[in-house]
């Protein structure tokens, strides 16, 4: 059984710092109508996998936010008495992957709706760091050297392995650590495993872990939220 594991590569290879580390994501916007946003408005985040809900109310200002949010494929529900109810479907939430999804409301009976589904991907504009990321699907398809997922960092562009290629066994963490992220310094990376630093005192991964367990790598190359630490993001 596959174990749900996040990896991130940040700038160094992604890092969160302290209790501020996770590699979950969140969802937020405003709720609004023609004549502009609509306060007290029930919105819920349903988990398309479990069913799990999350509920909330738009603020003064009409807007909502889901903090804290596991990654998978969710669907938000908006609902106001003498509106037609909203929905939106196949919401994907990566890793470390903040949605901002506003909603227009339309004046009807309640037994019609409005349901949005088979988008384009929606625009990651809640955060200012850039990034890439793979999921399990394309690791199992991509040639990686000692099936080694820190490897994948190399499929983003500004990454350049700095490293002997000889050493490609999971015991070799310094030649393995050894990347130039976005033209930083050898090995001034930080890496996270589920949220939390995996990286000792030589900004080396003191893990790695098997690419089977591995359920998303994300790398971040710079601009990275405040919330980012232990680098020069």
């Amino acid at each position: 059984m596959k174990i749900a594991q996040a990896l991130f590569l940040a700038l160094v290879v992604t890092t969160i710092e302290s209790l501020a580390q996770t590699y979950q994501g969140g969802v937020r916007g405003a709720v609004r109508d023609s004549t502009g946003i609509i306060p007290g408005v029930a919105v819920t985040l349903v988990d398309e996998g479990t069913n799990a809900t999350r509920t909330t109310l738009t603020n003064d200002v009409g807007q909502y936010s889901f903090q804290s949010v596991q990654p998978g494929i969710y669907t938000l529900h908006v609902e106001l008495a003498g509106f037609r109810p909203f929905q939106h479907t196949d919401i994907e939430i990566g890793v470390q992957r903040f949605v901002v999804l506003d909603v227009e409301l339309v004046i009807g009976d309640i037994e019609e709706s409005i349901t949005v589904t088979g988008e384009a991907p929606l625009l990651e504009t809640a955060t200012a760091s850039r990034s890439s990321s793979l999921e399990s699907e394309e690791m199992k398809i991509l040639p990686t050297p000692a099936r080694n997922p820190f490897f994948l960092a190399i499929t983003t562009p500004n990454v350049v392995p700095t490293g002997n290629p000889v050493f490609q066994r999971m015991q070799d963490q310094s030649a393995n650590a050894s990347l130039s992220i976005a033209g930083g310094p050898n090995r001034a990376n930080n890496y996270t495993l589920d949220g939390v630093a995996i990286t000792d005192l030589t900004n080396r991964a003191v893990i790695i872990p098997s690419l089977e367990s591995v359920e998303e790598v994300k790398i971040q190359a710079n601009t990275y939220d405040a919330e980012m630490g232990r680098t020069g993001g």
